[in-house]
């Protein structure tokens, strides 16, 4: 997952904020990995969580109740992103050709981690359990393990690819959109009042076009401050569908 000290610095300011707007205290928990966090929500010690694609379908199949109240969108507006398979262009790595092939991973429940690049690299008739895999910790951290060349490809988030170009990183594969990052709401601990409240906000600003919101939301994270829409779960059904073809190692949902 992403460095404390850096999730600290992204959510602060937006934990602030939803206790301003609920008149209710906002406490800020940092937990060490995502199963850690998913097992605290499923024990109702957590009330909001920010999840990605593949552990919200996780958390919501484990437990149906649990109320996405919206979705985040880029700074180009789009509540989508891709993932991605990258190597240095120095290599000329085939991957239809070069066998075997290690390649590095952000964590198990990203997911551009496993399930993606599973899914990308079947593409070339390969799969990760023929080769090596390692997992990095983030989508950083993967892309510069090839750049360092400990392994030979990434698996990644395409933007995050896109900031290591003029390093050598070249994407070499790309999913197609996949549905974004959402905040949800546990409804036995937080009642349907505040969570409608919450979206209410939430959906209302607009800091791509007003100068108020924008000063609003500037201290939040890269992922959370450009505003936010509503929430189709049925767009998270291309996850659901992957994950009935593709099994992550370690990983029991």
């Amino acid at each position: 997952m992403v460095p404390e000290r850096l999730l600290k610095h992204d959510f602060e300011s937006f934990a602030e904020y939803l206790s301003q707007q609920t008149n209710r205290p906002v406490e800020l928990v940092l937990e060490k990995s995502y199963r850690k966090l998913l097992d605290s929500l499923l024990a109702d010690k957590i009330d909001l969580a920010y999840l990605g694609p593949l552990p919200f379908v996780f958390l919501t199949q484990q437990d149906p109740s649990f109320v996405p109240i919206v979705r985040f969108v880029d700074k180009s507006g789009r509540s989508t992103y891709t993932c991605c398979l990258a190597d240095f262009r120095g290599d000329h790595i085939n991957v239809d050709s070069d066998r075997p092939l290690l390649v590095s991973l952000p964590q198990p429940y990203s997911t551009c981690g496993y399930l993606m690049s599973e899914k990308l690299l079947n593409r070339h008739h390969y799969s990760l359990s023929n080769g090596g895999y390692i997992y990095s910790g983030n989508h950083s951290e993967s892309a510069l393990d090839v750049l360092r060349g400990v392994t030979q490809i990434a698996g990644l988030k395409t933007s995050i690819a896109d900031k290591y170009h003029h390093l050598g990183l070249q994407v070499i594969e790309q999913s197609p959109p996949l549905p974004g990052f959402v905040l949800i709401a546990n409804p036995r601990t937080v009642p349907q009042e505040l969570i409608k409240t919450i979206h209410s906000r939430l959906l209302a600003l607009d800091p791509q076009h007003t100068t108020k919101d924008a000063e609003t939301t500037h201290l939040w994270g890269e992922g959370i401050r450009y505003g936010a829409t509503e929430v189709d779960t049925s767009d998270y059904d291309v996850i659901r569908d992957m994950l009935q073809q593709i099994a992550i190692p370690g990983i029991d949902p």
